[in-house]
């Protein structure tokens, strides 16, 4: 499972991005530009962004009591031979 939160602290995540967006420049295209309307909304006020991820594998696991993602998953390929 997992579980975040979004980093609600405008300076923080203004530098954050400033040093992703001078990755960037240098030329790691992987890295985030600079998005200053993020920030502002940020700063304004926008709640805090919070999630759950279960995926239904594991929710298969739970209803079934199992006690190994393996016994559930649906993909033969994924399976261990016998």
């Amino acid at each position: 499972m997992n579980a975040y939160s979004e980093l609600n602290d405008p300076v923080l995540q203004r530098e954050l991005l400033l040093e992703q967006a001078k990755k960037r420049e240098e030329g790691d295209e992987k890295a985030h530009p600079l998005d200053e309307e993020f920030i502002e909304a940020i700063a304004q006020g926008m709640p805090p962004a919070a999630g759950f991820g279960m995926g239904i594998d594991r929710l298969v696991m739970l209803f079934t009591n199992s006690p190994s993602i393996r016994d559930v998953i649906f993909f033969p390929i994924m399976k261990p031979e016998e």
